[in-house]
């Protein structure tokens, strides 16, 4: 673990043995089967869930796996999380976890306690989007078009939060960009569009393919590539200076309306599902920018259980608009929300 502490803002612990509570929960679990259901969705290995008990109006129940221990109390809409880890090097598994449970019980609020004891009221911070809980700001601003946010986390390092939405984080980026750009770029792909894509992550893999002539990336706002080019070099990694790339700040469809024959367009615009307008115009436009052989590459959001009908609305979309969708599905460890799904479509 890059540090040996975790965070939530001004709120420390270690990374070996924190509390966590959460309040306002949507989805707390009654009984065992509840339970086990919600810890269903935190992936540690040979997870056992050792014993319930009723306790005052509430339970207690442990979970004991190879990485650590979990300590759950719940009652009324709150819950308490304790996790031990065996090792340090358990650590990130178990603050991972605690995550994905996060995302199970829905809460409002959140808030991260110094030690097994309780010490005092420490401060309650809504909950993220998300569900990246364990986040310490180091940039927040508010550009003409959103908030832009720069944050560390304990496990996933610097992550790039668009609206309070993860677009990178600077552990797994790579991951993302080759995911959405190396099934799309073919040998005749000459010339890309990049719809959204800010952080410049899938331009730089764009321009890693040596066929490509040109690649125009149009972005809403370019203080998000400002923000990339301070805090995330690794990322952008001279894509922006090579002679092939050219970058436009406005709306990407109008830009589409207006420029067609793209070999390869790439959708990586935040909003979900399509962005602005009904999926029907969206994709209208896209196909329509397309020349005769050309291909859509697009981020279609999380398979998430909160998320699953606009997923598929999405996909019905796409399936009515292109003769062939070919849809992968890939774990992006920092988006918590997993999986994360792409679309490959042809005309």
């Amino acid at each position: 673990m890059a540090s040996a502490k975790v965070w939530i803002q001004e709120a420390e612990a270690p990374a070996e043995g924190f509390a966590v509570e959460f309040a306002g929960c949507e989805r707390i679990p009654r009984k065992r089967r509840d339970l086990e259901r919600s810890f269903g969705a935190v992936r540690l290995r040979e997870r056992r869930l050792q014993r319930t008990a009723a306790d005052e109006g509430g339970f207690l129940a442990s979970l004991l796996c190879r990485e650590g221990q979990f300590g759950i109390r719940a009652e009324g809409d709150r819950l308490e999380l304790i996790a031990r880890a065996r090792t340090p090097k358990d650590a990130p598994l178990l603050v991972r976890a605690t995550e994905a449970l996060g995302l199970e019980v829905l809460p409002a609020r959140v808030r991260l306690r110094g030690s097994i004891a309780p010490q005092g009221e420490e401060s309650w911070w809504d909950y993220p989007p998300e569900g990246a809980l364990f986040l310490r700001a180091i940039e927040a601003r508010r550009s003409e078009h959103q908030t832009i946010e720069v944050c560390e986390h304990p496990v996933y390092g610097r992550l790039l939060l668009l609206n309070g939405e993860t677009q990178i984080s600077s552990s797994d980026e790579p991951l993302y960009s080759r995911s959405l750009v190396e099934p799309a770029v073919k040998k005749r792909t000459r010339r890309v569009c990049i719809l959204g894509g800010g952080d410049c992550g899938v331009l730089r893999e764009v321009l890693s393919h040596p066929q490509v002539e040109e690649a125009v990336m149009v972005d809403l706002d370019p203080e998000v590539v400002a923000t990339a080019r301070r805090h995330f070099p690794e990322v952008v990694a001279g894509a922006t200076e090579d002679p092939r790339a050219r970058i436009i700040y406005g709306d990407a469809f109008a830009f589409l309306r207006e420029r067609r024959g793209w070999d390869l367009v790439i959708h990586d615009i935040s909003d979900t599902p399509l962005g602005v307008g009904s999926p029907q115009e969206i994709l209208g436009v896209l196909r329509a920018a397309l020349a005769p052989r050309g291909r859509l590459a697009m981020q279609c959001g999380s398979a998430h259980w909160r998320y699953a009908e606009g997923l598929q609305e999405t996909l019905r979309a796409l399936r009515a608009h292109f003769r062939r969708v070919k849809v992968r599905e890939r774990v992006i460890p920092s988006f918590l929300e997993q999986p994360w799904v792409f679309a490959f479509c042809r005309p």
